[in-house]
């Protein structure tokens, strides 16, 4: 089963967690692997597209959309860009970041995604990483 907000992780990580053992964890996951391969084809990205993620500070439009479009795939958005809640709550619980902190602070990011709105541009994708950064 691939995991909740997979890249999300990848965004919101700072340089102080192990971003190495966060991205093996990811690549283990064989769903989140071909999610992955489908949005690197659809956008026309590369791997090293991938290996250039910053960890504080703007992250490229491409990145937004790569974001987006895994959780697309994944089904945590639908057609109009609503997060799925549900699917959301149930998977927050195995993602590799946000699996290891506070249930307190999963409620506060779980409450701040809920109030973001839609995700309709690979900009909005952004409020998504703001609500991890206001907790994490």
């Amino acid at each position: 089963m691939c995991r909740l907000f997979v890249v999300l992780s990848l965004f919101v990580a700072s340089q102080a967690l192990d971003v190495e053992k966060i991205r093996n964890e990811l690549m283990a996951d064989k769903n989140f692997v071909e999610l992955r391969n489908k949005c690197l084809d659809k956008l026309g990205l590369k791997e090293e597209d991938l290996r250039d993620l910053k960890f504080d500070g703007d992250v490229s439009e491409d990145l937004m959309c790569f974001g987006k479009c895994i959780q697309e795939e994944d089904g945590l958005l639908d057609s109009e860009g609503n997060l799925n809640e549900e699917k959301l709550e149930k998977k927050i619980e195995t993602m590799p970041f946000l699996s290891r902190v506070s249930d307190d602070t999963k409620n506060n990011i779980m409450e701040c995604l809920k109030e973001i709105g839609k995700i309709e541009t690979c900009q909005d994708f952004g409020k998504q990483r703001d609500c991890i950064h206001k907790y994490v």
